[in-house]
């Protein structure tokens, strides 16, 4: 008979069980045929990730021995504000998953893990873009089996991974190439979240460009801003803000400004909207846009003239001559002038209202053109002006006085030139006051002749026919 030394008695027994483990004869559990496994375990991954993306964790299960381990298996749970992807196995594992999307446990088993094996798990799960940065995302992985664990303390590992932001902001702004100084000028804004996570403290500036004054702003789309505006007709900087903005997300906004009607003509606005937030944009160059748009001045002139539908020959005549700026921009170097008709010399003229203009006028009782200017003449302002002429007291009869205003501008153009120049006409009357006188004496002889002394004459104010 051979004779088996203890330590030759355990190895015969041991490779017995894995045999037995291997054809999954083993029908008690191992701990009661004194087996022993020493399992581990080793999880790593991140130590930070952005909200809005994957989390990769690596499970690596090894076998110390000294037995094969019975039901060998590792189980790990999809941490608290995450979401199952995926799980792969290295060798073939039975695994009990959650749903794609879901929560739940990772379990992975095996009938016989042999000594010195090696098993690895790879586990995906899904951060929320909403997740808050700087939240903490815990996970724990363990092992075990059925044999007694001779070195326990290896069977859990532990990965915590910090969530950081990672938004992009990006801001368009659409304007037009030319506006004219008066009108409106309407701009199109939006803000989007292009990164993978949201967006926190988000702000959107529009600081009010020179030469313009605030209309109105109104939100288009997407997730409500509050947003705070200058007054209208005051300058100053629009503000949206909102507590954070998806990733994904956009929002647009129409803001309207009136141009200043005195703006120059060939004056550049440009108008800069910025965006910020208080996490780290992975890309700052995105967060502004700027529009820029060339000033044309527009000024729509009109001159108004009356005059009485008759004079007399001899006589004043008074004209009411007005110029009128229409906009929709400040018109400047804007001039009235009226050449005086033939047949009439100059007498006066009085402006009654309006901006005070500056005015050139022929000598009293000469002829020419009356000329009136002023630097800038307001959008709606207007003045008005009584020029009075005398009518030549040879002018004949039914002769028609023709006359016009103009009115212009050395430096903006006019949309509507037809407008510029009104006429008037008034008809020539004559009325000549003819009287006789007749003298003599007081008294006389009786008997002698009387001389009488009779003299005609005209007192005007027109020359007499014949």
């Amino acid at each position: 008979m051979r004779n088996y030394t203890p330590d030759a008695h355990r190895a015969t027994f041991r490779a017995v069980l894995a045999f037995l483990l291997s054809t999954a004869c083993l029908l008690a559990p191992a701990a009661a045929w004194g087996l022993s496994s020493d399992l581990t375990v080793v999880k790593s991954g991140p130590a930070t990730v952005n909200a809005g993306n994957n989390i990769t964790y690596t499970i690596q299960v090894t076998n110390h021995g000294p037995d094969p381990a019975l039901n060998a298996g590792m189980s790990d749970g999809v941490p608290a504000g995450t979401t199952f992807v995926s799980a792969v196995t290295d060798p073939t594992y039975a695994c009990t998953l959650p749903p794609v999307g879901g929560t739940g446990a990772i379990t992975c088993g095996n009938g016989s893990m042999a000594v010195n094996a090696v098993a690895n798990f790879t586990m995906v799960v899904h951060v929320p873009a909403s997740t808050a940065p700087g939240t903490s995302i815990g996970n724990v992985a363990s092992v075990g089996s059925g044999n007694t664990d001779p070195a326990p303390g290896d069977e859990n590992s532990a990965v915590f991974t910090s969530v950081v932001a990672a938004p992009d902001l990006v801001v368009s702004k659409n304007g037009p190439a030319t506006v004219t100084a008066g009108l409106n000028v309407t701009y199109t804004l939006t803000i989007s979240n292009l990164g993978v996570s949201d967006a926190h403290a988000v702000q959107l500036f529009d600081p009010m460009p020179a030469g313009t004054t605030f209309v109105s702003e109104i939100q288009n789309n997407g997730p409500a801003f509050s947003c705070t505006t200058p007054a209208v007709g005051a300058n100053g900087v629009i503000t949206c803000t909102r507590a954070s903005l998806a990733a994904g997300a956009s929002a647009q906004f129409t803001v309207i400004l009136q141009v200043d009607p005195n703006a120059p003509n060939g004056f550049v606005i440009n108008n800069t909207t910025l965006a910020f937030t208080t996490d780290t944009d992975t890309d700052n160059t995105s967060n502004s846009a700027n529009t820029t748009a060339t000033v044309q001045t527009l000024a729509d002139l009109r001159a108004i003239k009356s005059a009485p539908a008759t004079a007399t020959a001899g006589q004043n005549l008074t004209f009411n001559l007005t110029i009128m700026n229409l906009g929709p921009s400040n018109s400047q170097s804007a001039i009235l002038t009226d050449a005086l008709p033939a047949g009439t010399t100059f007498q006066s003229l009085n402006q009654t209202s309006g901006p005070a203009f500056g005015c050139t006028v022929p000598a009293v009782g000469a002829t020419g053109t009356v000329t009136c200017g002023i630097s800038t003449l307001l959008v709606n302002a207007s003045a008005t002006f009584d020029l009075v002429v005398a009518v030549d007291p040879a002018v004949p009869a039914g002769t028609v006085l023709g006359n016009a205003a103009n009115a212009s501008s050395l430096a903006t153009a006019d949309p509507n030139v037809a407008n510029d120049t009104e006429f008037t006409s008034t008809t020539v009357s004559t009325s000549a006051n003819i009287g006789v006188t007749k003298t003599g004496p007081a008294s006389v002889v009786a008997g002698s002749d009387i001389t009488y002394s009779i003299a005609a004459g005209t007192g005007g104010p027109c020359a007499p026919a014949g």
